[in-house]
């Protein structure tokens, strides 16, 4: 009962904590974050604008490539023929030495 109290507390604690925001650090002219007050940093609360910020989030992601496919395919093939080739577990009602001791 202690234990159940203590952890019910602990996370009323945590509840009702502040949450520890950092500062936001400036940027430089392509847009990479860098610290403030450094040598190519811009002013604070600058923000990249226009068709830089958009290509910077807007990212594309690449086309794999047909090697990549496949190699792809051959692992997965390669998993699927393993599990094939697994032998039937639920006909093993017994192992091979059973009879030995048993006779």
């Amino acid at each position: 009962m202690r234990a159940l109290i203590l952890a019910l507390v602990a996370m009323a604690m945590l509840g009702v904590a502040p949450a520890a925001l950092a500062a936001r650090p400036c940027q430089d002219r392509g847009g990479d974050p860098v610290r403030c007050d450094t040598p190519g940093a811009m002013p604070r609360g600058w923000t990249l604008q226009g068709q830089r910020l958009a290509d910077l989030h807007a990212p594309e992601p690449p086309e794999p490539s047909p090697a990549t496919l496949i190699g792809l395919a051959g692992v997965l093939g390669g998993f699927f023929a393993l599990v094939l080739l697994m032998p039937k577990f639920d006909e093993w009602d017994e192992q091979e030495d059973d009879d030995k001791e048993h006779g």
